[in-house]
């Protein structure tokens, strides 16, 4: 893992350490292993992991059981492919696209090759949505495109979001476990949900549910029939055979704890906030400065999602540096301090950036190449702003994804 700064600032440096410390707490590869250890399966075994930590979690599988495992499927992002011993597609992700449904094919066709009382171990984790999809016959790919790009930019909460995306799809909110006969099932799971509903992860692919009450919103007109028309999820009436049971192996409070063990290791005096982000980007921001005024020093860690209700021509970037860039205004006020806000997963929006760490100086090295705060978070092009005054945070694949972190320091 690699962290890109111009600046040698030993803050800067303990508080990627800190992050990271949070990261290594719930890498799928290292949760599942020791998850399988504790818990033996019987073979053989029939895998399959999809979401933007599949990889991670299927090598934690194969560390432990080995040749038990009689055959595999892996569905993960574009760029997060590694070599395991069965087959690994990379789809799209945050907009499905072409790939995405013949991920979802290929998904099917595993399932039907399976024994019928077959071991199956299901490793999912976050991304699955949009990286695995079987569309009805009413829709079609532009259909499912259009309304994922306004979902997304629409500043819903998640579970908003799934909801709206499990009516229109074949797979979502328990209709893939229509495909499954009699098999066993065992799911192992990376949460990244804020509210920790579980049955809302990847839209819920094996949690069979009666439809939830209509969300009041005002949607485009053009999405409202496909959202609300009955015939689209037939299958979900019909009931499975497969006996399913789930355990969560990773989620944000893990990385926060050992986020906080790190920094107290260091030295800092830390306050772990427990409720969990959901809020804008920029009222988040607001509040965490405030947070950092009343304390006299210190570091505080948070955990969880924010929102940003995007522009019609968006910008680089995405949730996490919109909150950093809002959070660096204020803080070219406030000598020494620092903000780190970035992904679990190693992304942010659609960029490849995960994150960013912005101090009292950020704004200030922004102007000096003639670059307008204010303009880059209106137009949501933060990631422009960052980019040029080396703020960004680059992971690459971090073999998890349980929300994102925010991590404060003031120091005295």
């Amino acid at each position: 893992m690699q962290f890109q700064f111009v600046q040698d600032d030993p803050s800067r440096q303990d508080l990627l350490d800190i992050y990271q410390a949070g990261l290594q707490a719930v890498h799928g590869r290292t949760c599942v292993r020791d998850y399988l250890s504790a818990q033996p399966m019987v073979e053989p075994i029939y895998l399959i992991s999809i979401g933007k930590a599949a990889v991670a979690m299927a090598q934690g599988a194969v560390d432990v059981l080995g040749n038990a495992i009689y055959d595999g499927l892996v569905i993960t992002k574009q760029g997060y492919a590694a070599d395991l011993p069965f087959t690994c597609i990379e789809a799209a992700h945050p907009i499905p696209d072409e790939s995405s449904l013949r991920a979802g094919e290929e998904l099917l066709m595993f399932i039907r090759s399976l024994p019928h009382d077959a071991m199956v171990l299901f490793l999912l984790s976050g991304g699955a949505s949009s990286l695995v999809e079987i569309l009805p016959e009413e829709m079609d790919l532009d259909d499912l495109q259009q309304i994922n790009r306004w979902l997304l930019a629409s500043g819903l909460p998640i579970n908003v979001i799934n909801q709206l995306r499990s009516n229109v799809s074949l797979i979502k909110q328990g209709g893939l476990l229509h495909y499954f006969q009699q098999q066993t099932i065992l799911q192992l799971a990376i949460l990244d949900i804020p509210d920790g509903d579980i049955t809302q992860l990847g839209s819920g692919l094996l949690f069979q549910q009666a439809r939830c009450a209509w969300p009041q919103l005002e949607l485009p007109v053009a999405f409202t029939q496909l959202f609300q028309q009955e015939t689209v999820r037939p299958l979900l009436h019909n009931q499975s055979d497969a006996k399913v049971s789930t355990r969560i192996v990773a989620d944000i409070q893990q990385a926060m704890l050992a986020a906080r063990l790190h920094a107290e290791q260091l030295g800092y005096e830390v306050h772990l906030v427990e409720e969990i982000l959901t809020s804008d980007a920029e009222q988040t921001a607001g509040q965490i400065i405030k947070d950092l005024q009343q304390r006299e020093s210190g570091i505080f860690i948070y955990g969880g999602e924010t929102t940003v209700t995007l522009p019609e021509q968006p910008g680089r970037g995405g949730r996490n540096q919109h909150l950093a860039l809002a959070a660096a205004n204020a803080l070219a006020e406030m000598p020494n301090c620092y903000v780190l806000a970035a992904g679990t997963d190693g992304s942010d929006g659609s960029c490849h950036e995960a994150g960013a760490l912005v101090d009292s100086d950020t704004k200030a090295r922004g102007e000096a190449q003639k670059l307008q705060l204010d303009d880059h978070l209106k137009r949501a092009d933060s990631g422009s702003f960052l980019l040029k005054t080396h703020d960004v945070i680059t992971t690459g694949p971090t073999g998890s994804n349980v929300m994102d972190l925010v991590i404060t320091l003031k120091n005295k």
